[in-house]
């Protein structure tokens, strides 16, 4: 996924929104340091939003924080 979040981010704008808590998020950086190089600030916890995936409001509420309407975002789940 990260491999294809790379290449997607020189054409597209990218982000993520992983089902953790807010104490994952806050230490991202330590965790997955090669996170922060490919999506910068984009990186959101499901928590932040007091709700977890695949409830709609999770994702509209992180493409709230995004500035992003719905029809112009493809999620893409690492989930096979």
């Amino acid at each position: 996924m990260l491999e294809i979040a790379g290449s997607l981010r020189k054409s597209v704008n990218v982000a993520v929104l992983t089902n953790n808590t807010t104490l994952i998020a806050d230490h991202i950086d330590t965790l997955l340091p090669e996170l922060r190089p490919l999506f910068g600030s984009r990186i959101y916890a499901s928590a932040q939003f007091k709700r977890a995936k695949p409830e709609p409001d999770c994702y509209r509420l992180c493409l709230s924080e995004l500035d992003v309407r719905p029809e112009a975002v493809l999620f893409v789940d690492d989930l096979v």
